[in-house]
């Protein structure tokens, strides 16, 4: 019996060199540079003339393909066949996650150890400086630079937390409309350039807009923005007012669903008056 439980590749042995593509997919290859492109779809314009070479590269016996995420991906093993190279390449999509081009390169590696000569090819946008601390780590890789630097200023941490149950308390004994719950709504923005810049962040409860802060911000500088509201059921977004070359970014969301009444029965042999005070103090216990 012939039993399957992931896939594994196979293939003859090697006369030439076994070429292994590496495709960063992480969310920064979204970012739209010169004519309108974008990373990721010129790393697969030169996937695809890597590809077109196995016919007239003698050099060239067999090709893998490997994306990098949400999670290293064997996209197909190694093969020469052209049509289903172009077709792999084709079908591969971008996502909103980081990748893990490290632990790719590691996958990478080590299917070509029982190879005569092989090389991997790494189509990315990382960092010169990362590049450089990969290149170190292995014989026989290149890396393929994509994009340049961007002015991307982006949204790295939204949340919104309601008020403590003590203040709550405090405001409902005052005469406040339980239905509307203040919470602090916490951001952070950072500027991705090498150059100064200023930006409106738009804040909307349910695509109304409530709120609006002016960030003004150095290169390579971290906002951290506080917004108080008052709110019932609903969503949160938060949103940068211009638009940049990655826009993955541009927008964060957040669901306010405040905590709903809870009935609850004390048993209790002596009764404590301060443990039913210290449960009448919380505002949505009955």
């Amino acid at each position: 019996a012939l039993i399957l439980s992931r896939p594994a590749f196979y293939s003859e042995l090697s006369k030439g060199i076994s070429k292994i593509i590496i495709i960063d997919t992480s969310a920064s290859m979204k970012t739209t540079d010169s004519e309108n492109q974008t990373r990721l779809s010129s790393a697969i314009k030169h996937a695809a003339s890597i590809i077109e070479s196995i016919d007239t590269d003698e050099k060239t016996d067999e090709i893998m393909i490997i994306a990098t995420a949400p999670q290293p991906n064997v996209k197909i093993g190694f093969t020469k066949d052209k049509n289903i190279l172009k077709k792999i390449i084709n079908s591969i999509q971008q996502t909103d996650t980081a990748g893990n081009i490290n632990e790719t390169i590691n996958i990478a590696s080590a299917s070509l150890q029982d190879k005569k000569q092989g090389e991997i090819i790494v189509l990315t946008d990382c960092s010169d400086a990362k590049l450089d601390n990969l290149q170190h780590s292995i014989n026989n890789i290149s890396f393929i630079k994509f994009g340049k630097q961007s002015d991307n200023i982006g949204i790295i941490a939204f949340d919104a937390i309601p008020a403590p149950a003590k203040k709550l308390d405090e405001l409902i004994k005052s005469g406040m409309d339980i239905k509307l719950i203040p919470y602090e709504i916490f951001a952070i923005v950072k500027n991705f350039s090498n150059k100064e810049t200023k930006t409106l962040l738009n804040l909307y409860f349910d695509e109304n807009l409530i709120a609006t802060k002016e960030v003004e911000l150095s290169q390579n500088e971290e906002a951290h923005i506080i917004f108080s509201e008052k709110l019932s059921k609903g969503t949160l977004k938060l949103e940068l007012n211009d638009k940049d070359s990655f826009e993955t970014d541009n927008k964060a969301y957040a669901i306010i669903d405040p905590p709903k009444p809870l009935s609850i029965t004390l048993i209790s042999q002596n009764n404590s008056p301060f443990l039913l005070q210290a449960l009448e103090s919380i505002y949505y216990i009955e």
